[in-house]
């Protein structure tokens, strides 16, 4: 990992990105990471490297993984599991990118189910919309972020306990990011060496504001509002309503 962070940056070195990809060490996800862009700019950009004379392998992968399927795209649509900012990140493009595929869909014929007035974030209303967002918010891991939690456990759960900084030191990831994991292994239970998260509020203002996201969600107000009406971050109306649901 800490050998793709070194060549984190914006303007990528085709020499160096061809590198990396045709040794088959790093994943789609990691080289993103490493150079701080998104999988669909390095697919592109691999692309753009091949027609311009490097030899890049498995050009048929990216040919296809840059592909984006209508009848695809439509079906996770409609099933109402998933927001266009969650299909962005699946298919690794822009939020607005799926929106454009999904008006294309339509006017190739395609059935496309309407975003519910005032629901941006999730389809579903009510408080059952924002436990299932909540839940997936704490509970849903990537590949990379499985692989990161692991060396995390591992690390913590030696005798000398590392701390976030130098555990992100050590393994080349932001600190936010090793915080945002460790809470979530420890909201679900999971055992870091004693680490406990423990939150800022007590639990009687913890219960209050979770009974106030419930009462604003049946409203059927969005993640958005909700945050602006409580002077919560999303990450905190998360933690709340996983901590409380149950």
């Amino acid at each position: 990992m800490n050998q793709v962070n070194k060549y984190a940056k914006k303007n990528i070195n085709l020499n160096e990105l061809v590198d990396l990809w045709n040794s088959k060490s790093f994943s789609l996800d990691e080289l993103a990471k490493g150079f701080e862009v998104d999988k669909q700019t390095i697919l592109r950009q691999l692309r753009k490297a091949e027609r311009r004379g490097y030899e890049v392998q498995n050009v048929s992968l990216i040919d296809e993984a840059l592909t984006i399927h209508l009848n695809e795209l439509v079906d996770l649509w409609n099933s109402k599991r998933f927001s266009q900012t969650e299909l962005a990140k699946r298919f690794g493009v822009s939020s607005s990118t799926i929106g454009n595929k999904l008006k294309k869909a339509e006017r190739e014929g395609y059935e496309v189910e309407k975003v519910t007035q005032g629901m941006g974030f999730y389809h579903r209303s009510g408080g059952k919309g924002i436990i299932d967002a909540a839940c997936k918010n704490i509970e849903y891991s990537s590949a990379l972020d499985i692989h990161i939690a692991s060396q995390i456990k591992q690390l913590m759960n030696k005798e000398k306990i590392m701390s976030s900084p130098e555990i992100s030191k050590y393994l080349g990831v932001p600190v936010g990011k090793i915080d945002r994991l460790k809470t979530n292994m420890s909201l679900k239970g999971e055992y870091l060496n004693g680490y406990v998260y423990e939150s800022r509020m007590s639990a009687e203002e913890e219960i209050e504001l979770f009974n106030t996201i419930l009462k604003l969600s049946d409203q059927n107000m969005s993640i958005q509002k909700i945050c602006d009406l409580t002077g919560e971050s999303r990450r905190s109306i998360f933690i709340t309503v996983y901590k409380n649901h149950k």
